[in-house]
């Protein structure tokens, strides 16, 4: 059935329209409704040209070929499936990936050399001989690779007494912080007596040689302690490893920088007020 413009009279109005068969208007004719219901579940509204719905659209709406427009608005809401991704290409040459906490990939990561640094916070050991953790950091399973270096700087003040005994620093990267393995350790260090508040910093390094259950590593560290309050003069105390030690980097791991004073006393303050945990993976 075809529908000519001159079969409708202007000033013809009707409650509705129903038919039994396809409409069809010339596209030299326009038609112009304030509301279109369909009233069958088989049927919708086929049309070769655009359609512009000012009324607003009840019920579903579906969609077989490109939907163009400015705005879709509705009550209901408009779901998505889930993204999942097995990777991200970033394609820009500024741009990255930003977090505020740690973020570890299992599968690994290709490209330049990483390095992580991480602040220390504020310690005082005081009236302790108990060895003592000044800087620490979790490292998660299998994020150690073979050639991954660690550098642990601290620095700070060095209170002694009279008769104050040695100090001595241990570089560890155990399952917690302050468990075994040790890595390095210095020996006993005699400090400079009756000093108030001298100078006093420590720096650790370590090397993860080869990865895996017993995966081997190597350290160095060393402290050093000025002789009076504003003395150039200074003690400084090193070890280094001979032979490597054996650590599992298949687990999460804790490395920390830990102090000990042979006596415990009032008058053996050391407070660390600045430091850095640096890690540096080779690029794979």
């Amino acid at each position: 059935m075809v529908i000519s413009g001159m079969m409708f009279a202007p000033l013809l109005k009707t409650s509705g329209l129903t038919v039994d068969s396809d409409i069809t208007i010339p596209t030299a004719y326009k038609l112009k409704t304030n509301h279109i219901a369909e009233t069958t579940t088989s049927h919708g509204i086929v049309h070769d040209h655009a359609t512009t719905l000012t009324g607003g659209v009840t019920g579903a709406m579906a969609a077989t070929g490109a939907v163009s427009g400015t705005t879709i608005t509705g009550t209901g809401a408009v779901s998505a499936p889930s993204v999942t991704t097995d990777h991200i290409a970033e394609k820009t040459a500024t741009h990255g990936i930003v977090t505020d906490n740690r973020l570890h990939c299992a599968g690994g990561v290709s490209g330049p050399a990483e390095a992580v640094m991480r602040s220390v916070a504020t310690i005082s050991i005081a009236n302790s001989n108990t060895e003592t953790s000044v800087a620490a950091y979790t490292i998660p399973a299998n994020f150690l690779t073979a050639g991954t270096y660690i550098r642990i700087k601290v620095a700070g003040t060095l209170t002694t007494k009279a008769t104050c005994g040695y100090g001595r620093m241990f570089l560890r990267l155990g399952a917690t912080a302050g468990a075994a393995p040790v890595i390095i350790q210095t020996a006993d260090g005699y400090l400079s007596s009756s000093v108030t508040g001298g100078a006093f910093d420590a720096e650790a390094l370590l090397e993860v040689r080869t990865t895996g259950a017993t995966g081997e590593a190597y350290g160095h560290v060393k402290f050093t302690q000025s002789l009076a309050s504003a003395a150039s003069a200074f003690y400084q105390h090193a070890a280094a490893n001979t032979t490597h030690v054996d650590v599992d980097t298949t687990a999460e791991r804790v490395v920390n920088l830990c102090w000990q004073f042979e006596t415990a006393d009032a008058g053996n303050v050391l407070t660390i007020s600045e430091g850095t945990i640096e890690i540096m993976r080779p690029a794979s």
